[in-house]
């Protein structure tokens, strides 16, 4: 359900198990919602650039120390690479990225701001690459 300041509503926190992902629709675009430790959520494109599936509301959730810090990671169940959840960034090959969400709890509710992601399937197996906000 979209809200008038256009975020939409895509869950309960309480229906997010901790430390997994689940698939939300977000337009016409398969979003992989995250809920760390903390009730931290975080969203990022369940397409996996390398497999080219939507499969990464599969993958396992972790963390990743780089430069001295823990980054939260989700890595591909496929073909193992590690995402930056914070980011959308491949952590073991740079050219690679997931898109990434802005999301927020409001009053229970898990809301993620849609926007058309660069280069990202659809679903219906063409791509949008207008980069725009939507």
């Amino acid at each position: 359900m979209k809200g008038t300041d256009g975020w939409v509503t895509v869950c309960l926190l309480e229906q997010l198990p901790v430390e997994r992902a689940v698939v939300a629709l977000v337009g016409d675009i398969q979003v992989a919602v995250v809920r760390l430790t903390g009730d931290e959520v975080r969203a990022v494109g369940h397409y996996d650039p390398v497999s080219r599936s939507h499969v990464m509301a599969r993958g396992i959730v972790g963390s990743r120390e780089v430069g001295g810090r823990q980054l939260p990671t989700l890595t591909s169940p496929l073909l193992k690479q590690v995402y930056d959840l914070d980011s959308g960034a491949c952590l073991d090959d740079y050219d690679l990225t997931l898109g990434c969400w802005a999301v927020r709890v409001r009053d229970g509710s898990v809301e993620i701001q849609p926007h058309a992601a660069p280069d990202v399937p659809t679903g219906s197996g063409e791509r949008r690459s207008d980069g725009g906000a939507g």
